[in-house]
């Protein structure tokens, strides 16, 4: 009888610490799942200034802000004509002047320049 009772208890201590180390785990997955749900939930807080820019706009013309486009300075075809524009082709190896008069020339005054590396 007496090696039967302790092998009642061995069992006994055997299952109690079975149960320990699966209440621990339970506790531990737990708190493992909380923590995750809390962290991964997120606070979206929109700048004040992009609420700003994301209100709607206005659909009504309003005859003050037509007449100033309307006032603001346009430049006439005769103009647009005498406007030198300058060409410069990638790579940078040819840069062209187209003159008032419609012809094409090299400009002597541009310069090439290297860019630099980072």
């Amino acid at each position: 009888m007496p090696t039967d009772s302790r092998h009642q208890l061995t069992n006994l201590r055997r299952s109690q610490q079975l149960l320990f180390v699966a209440i621990f785990f339970l506790v531990t997955v737990t708190v493992w799942i909380v923590v995750s749900l809390v962290t991964s939930q997120q606070v979206d807080e929109l700048d004040p200034e992009l609420a700003k820019l994301t209100r709607q706009l206005n659909p009504n013309l309003r005859v003050e802000v037509l007449l100033e486009v309307e006032a603001k300075r346009h430049y006439s075809q005769q103009e647009l004509a005498n406007f030198p524009i300058l060409t410069i082709r990638p790579g940078g190896e040819e840069a062209t002047l187209f003159a008032p008069s419609g012809q094409a020339t090299q400009p002597s005054s541009v310069e090439q320049s290297e860019p630099s590396s980072q």
